[in-house]
């Protein structure tokens, strides 16, 4: 009771030779779990998935390994038999809804610094076992419970423990239903909490009244730095109680407010903030229907702001292309902000070439996102001008933007001038074969590029898998190539013959290129 499933890996082979078994349930309890941490004095990590246990198949073979391995790293990987001996545990359970039989054992194991529970449910009574654990453990440093479905009860169990607990330092509550009650007991215990410094809230319904406590927290909160409250709703009430605590707290320095119905009027008041705040340098403020008006109380903000270097807008500013122009207004003048997210807004050529006039002049941004954003070849035309110029700018998506071949060609042109550029996205596009050409003639001289997506082109076929396979013949600096699942079988005609003739000069990084390749 309480496993029905467990993912068993030899620790003594290596990754790509691992032994997978699958465990019916009933064959190990959670006693023999508890037992050998109790004996643990080496285990650091402890990984329960309530969510990947539903998709354990008893024909997994060695040959699925590799897919586990991306989706979790290898520390957290270890044979239960020998968890007495090793690092780190991985345990995934289809149902686990009872924390009790582990209790003992994470109250006196003396070396678990993290504990991981993603979606398994545990619920308030699960919340209160983990808090019983808290208030005597002396070593958990990290805990991360999303999707447990807690509630305002789960939460207000662990918020007492973490009035007393002093090891740790991040929690993450995503997805947990603590409405505005369990924000309520959370703000209590971060007023006297002095070691939680990463907080994850998203997600939970707070709203504006679970916004207003945790704002009074902060006020008096030394050691929160990074707090996520995406998806909570708190709308331009939070907003304003959040603005009046960023502009006296100096510790926080990520704040992630993406998807909270903010607007124009709650982004006033976080503008006010902003000019005075001098510790955030990461802010996502995307989803939150800004407009056009909300864009011009932002930019106000970033003329005078020193400290934001990483702001998300995506799907906020638009759909015209006026909130681009006052933003374009604050770029022109920044000097710290080096990535930034505008996809999804829609702007248009006129936007764009509202963008395009402030990167001629910026130079500190390196990163940019502008994926959907119809931009299409005449906003193309209009931002390949800049980037010809454009001397800070290393990665930039302009994936979905309904480029076609003269967007193409313009990129082309850019590839043979630029020399920062090393990652453009280029997805989802209505670049032909034609378009393909031109890029992969581009890319035969370029020196800088590494990496560039092409996948979902409806256009895209033999002819321009063997310009690139061609131009792969000339460049020596891309290492990753997206394409589509549908471009598959051009693969051992074309880049396979390349990367096999050339093998003795291209490099290991181009030599592993059929690896990197998004299928």
């Amino acid at each position: 009771p309480g496993v029905c499933n467990y993912v068993k890996i030899s620790p003594d082979t290596v990754p790509n030779e691992g032994k997978l078994l699958d465990l019916r349930p009933g064959t190990t309890d959670v006693d023999e779990i508890a037992l050998a941490l109790s004996a643990n004095r080496t285990a650091s990590n402890i990984f329960f998935d309530g969510h990947l246990g539903h998709n354990i198949d008893t024909t997994l073979t060695s040959e699925t390994m590799d897919a586990y391995y991306e989706i979790m790293p290898t520390e957290y990987l270890l044979s239960l038999g020998k968890l007495r001996s090793h690092r780190s545990a991985y345990l995934v359970f289809s149902s686990f809804r009872q924390l009790e039989p582990l209790a003992f054992a994470l109250k006196t194991n003396s070396t678990i610094s993290v504990i991981t529970l993603l979606e398994c449910k545990i619920g308030s009574t699960g919340a209160e076992t983990l808090a019983s654990i808290l208030e005597v453990n002396k070593t958990i440093s990290s805990i991360d419970l999303m999707g447990n479905d807690i509630g305002p009860k789960g939460a207000e169990h662990l918020a007492s423990a973490l009035k007393k607990n002093k090891t740790v330092f991040n929690i993450d509550f995503n997805d947990n239903d603590i409405g505005s009650e369990g924000a309520v007991h959370l703000a209590s215990a971060l007023k006297k909490n002095k070691t939680v410094c990463d907080i994850n809230l998203s997600s939970n319904d707070i709203g504006p009244e679970g916004a207003e406590h945790l704002a009074s927290a902060l006020k008096v909160n030394k050691t929160i730095s990074t707090i996520n409250l995406s998806h909570n709703i708190i709308g331009s009430r939070g907003a304003e109680k959040l603005a009046s605590t960023l502009m006296m707290n100096q510790t926080v320095s990520h704040i992630n407010l993406n998807n909270n119905e903010i607007g124009p009027v709650g982004m006033a008041h976080l503008s006010s903030a902003l000019k005075l705040n001098n510790s955030i340098s990461v802010i996502d403020l995307g989803r939150n229907d800004l407009g056009s008006e909300g864009a011009e109380k932002l930019a106000s903000a970033l003329m005078i702001n020193r400290t934001v270097s990483e702001i998300g807008l995506s799907d906020t500013i638009g759909p015209d292309h006026e909130g681009m122009e006052y933003l374009a207004a604050a770029l022109k003048v920044n000097e710290t902000i080096y990535s930034i997210d505008l996809s999804d807004n829609d702007v248009g050529p006129e936007g764009i070439d509202k963008l395009a006039s402030a990167l001629k002049l910026n130079k500190t941004i390196s990163t940019i996102e502008l994926r959907n954003n119809n931009i299409g070849d005449e906003g193309v035309i209009k931002l390949a001008s800049s980037l010809k110029v454009n001397a800070s700018i290393s990665t930039i998506g302009l994936a979905d933007n309904n480029i076609r071949d003269l967007g193409a060609l313009e990129l082309a042109g850019v590839l043979e001038l630029n020399d920062t550029i090393s990652s453009m996205d280029l997805d989802d596009n209505m670049i032909t074969d034609k378009g393909v050409l031109e890029l992969a003639t581009a890319l035969q001289t370029n020196n800088t590029i590494n990496s560039i997506g092409l996948t979902k082109y409806k256009g895209f076929g033999e002819d321009g898998m063997e310009a690139l396979s061609s131009m792969l013949l000339e460049n020596q600096t891309i290492t990753t190539v997206a394409l589509s699942y549908q471009d598959r079988h051009f693969f051992g005609d074309s880049i396979d013959k390349s990367l096999t003739k050339n093998r003795s000069r291209l490099s290991s990084t181009v030599i592993s290129f059929l690896a990197s390749v998004v299928v």
